[in-house]
């Protein structure tokens, strides 16, 4: 018998549906084999929080001791202030006064995530005594160190290598090969100057942390890997890096216009991002309120550490007047605090770059990108203290850096000139070796140093003089204490970096996150 209309119109969409579920099962299948696995990204981890954790700072460190003193302040004694730090003697010279008291001038996030931790700390190493108590025994009882180092471990080098993970996780979206995704990940943790604040009680490493994870977050709702709601999880953490580095608040902007842009739901996802933004906000706006008078008065308006800063301070809007041309050649290709000279395996961001932007499926992207990198640079360049005071590289870029990494994956595509993966490997391997030796030298750099490397890490490492390190206990000399820290992460790599004929996924015509042809890479 014929088949009625009806019936040939339902074996049609039969037919769809079984066509569309076989296409469903092969991208699916594409990328399985082309997402890292998560064991790539624990020996990512295991390695990051090592080469953080290795060096133990000790001594005074006013921008990390002005974050602890207020955490302590919170557990030990239930007040905002940390006035038992500042009667006897002035422990920081990053602080603000107000209404008689002292306090942290520095933004309150990273403050209030470490309470829980340092309660667990006090009463584990402090034997549940008050953290200002440390300053009344001798030099040699002294167990603080170890509060503030543990500190940075869980808030500097895992929020490092939380960074590295997601760039992992994040390059084979551009067709490059999970082990080439590897290689860009370490590259940006042991290679770059997030290094050295990997090991440091800074704010600035979680800020890349949080910023980074609502971009990656906020790029899944644009091309629906995950529904417009979970725009407002990527606002709570923008939100928050606004409140643990104030400046972040213009990388939150870049990350709204990304947001509103799409043709669908921009709208929805915009206002998701806002409304996730508003609870750490709100939290901020209270500790501003009880310290310092109002919700938007904040420690930085009421300096009271040296005068340099107070008078910094004072100039333009919070110190940020105009872009100072020797900042932008100090900070770039200088000597004094130059990125690229420290880590020259950034200069191939520029063909990335390139690249990006004449893919009409990643040009938002590489807008963002290049918005966040343009927009936190001039802000560095203009800012009073751009140099970051005892710093390695201008420390106040830091959040955007991962930005910056991130082009350089297009170049590691298997379609790519060869010859660019090996402009990779070379400026990469220099990269980490001067990161590391300066690492290890110090990161906290005098700034009346003209020239950090040649000045202080080439000398210091010549007479043999690291910084305080786990090598010690083995009663190493030298840069041999270095040793312990080179075996465990050959171990590490050796564990994990095998042939495994892993399949990459070359996405077609440029498209983020479309499946196309895969071929087989290493």
């Amino acid at each position: 018998m014929a088949s009625t209309p009806v019936a040939t119109v339902m074996r049609g969409v039969a037919a769809y549906r079984r066509a569309s579920a076989r296409l469903d099962a092969r991208l699916r299948a594409r990328r399985v084999a082309s997402t890292p696995t998560g064991a790539g990204a624990g020996f990512l981890v295991a390695l990051v929080v090592l080469a953080g954790a290795y060096f133990i700072q000790r001594g005074e460190s006013w921008n990390a001791d002005s974050h602890l003193f207020l955490t302590a302040s919170i557990v030990d004694r239930g007040a905002l202030n940390i006035d038992p730090f500042m009667t006897s003697q002035h422990l920081t010279g990053d602080v603000a006064a107000y209404n008689g008291h002292f306090y942290s001038d520095k933004a309150p996030g990273l403050s209030l995530l470490a309470v829980p931790v340092y309660a667990l700390l006090k009463l584990t190493l402090l034997g549940g005594q008050p953290y200002a108590a440390q300053y009344a025994l001798p030099a040699a009882q002294q167990t603080g160190f170890l509060v503030r180092y543990l500190l940075a471990v869980v808030f500097a080098a895992v929020p490092t290598a939380l960074v590295a993970v997601l760039l992992y996780r994040f390059l084979p979206r551009l067709g490059v090969a999970e082990k080439w995704c590897a290689a860009v990940a370490l590259v940006y943790a042991l290679g770059t100057f997030a290094r050295p604040f990997a090991g440091e009680f800074f704010s600035h490493q979680l800020t890349a942390a949080l910023i980074f994870s609502a971009f990656v977050l906020l790029y899944r709702v644009r091309h629906g890997e995950v529904r417009v709601r979970a725009a407002a999880l990527a606002g709570l953490l923008a939100g928050y890096a606004v409140i643990t580095e104030y400046p972040a608040a213009l990388l939150v902007a870049a990350l709204g216009l990304y947001a509103l842009t799409p043709r669908t739901d921009g709208r929805r996802a915009a206002l998701a991002l806002a409304a996730g933004a508003l609870p750490p906000l709100l939290l901020g706006a209270v500790y501003n309120t009880l310290a310092f008078g109002g919700p938007l008065s904040q420690g930085y308006a009421h300096l009271a550490g040296p005068d340099q800063f107070r008078q910094g301070q004072t100039l333009g809007f919070m110190g940020i007047t105009y872009p100072h041309l020797d900042a932008l050649w100090q900070t770039t290709l200088g000597p004094y605090r130059g990125i690229f000279l420290l880590s020259p395996v950034l200069l191939l961001a520029v063909p990335g770059f390139i690249w990006l932007w004449r893919q009409a499926g990643w040009r938002a992207e590489a807008a963002l990108w290049l918005g966040i990198l343009l927009v936190y640079g001039l802000f560095t360049i203009s800012y009073f203290a751009w140099e970051g005071g005892f710093s390695m590289g201008p420390r106040e870029f830091l959040p955007a850096l991962p930005f910056l990494v991130l082009p350089i994956g297009a170049l590691l595509r298997p379609d790519a000139d060869p010859r660019w993966k090996t402009a990779f490997v070379a400026l990469g391997a220099l990269s980490v070796v001067v990161v590391e030796l300066a690492t290890a030298a110090g990161p906290l750099v005098d700034p009346a140093l003209a020239s950090p490397l040649t000045d202080w890490a080439l000398p210091r490492l010549l007479a043999g003089r690291l910084d305080n390190n786990w090598g010690m206990l083995f009663g190493l000399p030298g840069v041999s204490q270095l040793l312990p820290f080179c075996a465990l992460a050959a171990l590490i790599l050796w564990r994990h970096w095998r042939p495994s004929g892993r399949r990459a996924t070359v996405p077609a015509s440029g498209q983020p996150g479309v499946m196309a042809e895969t071929r087989r890479i290493l």
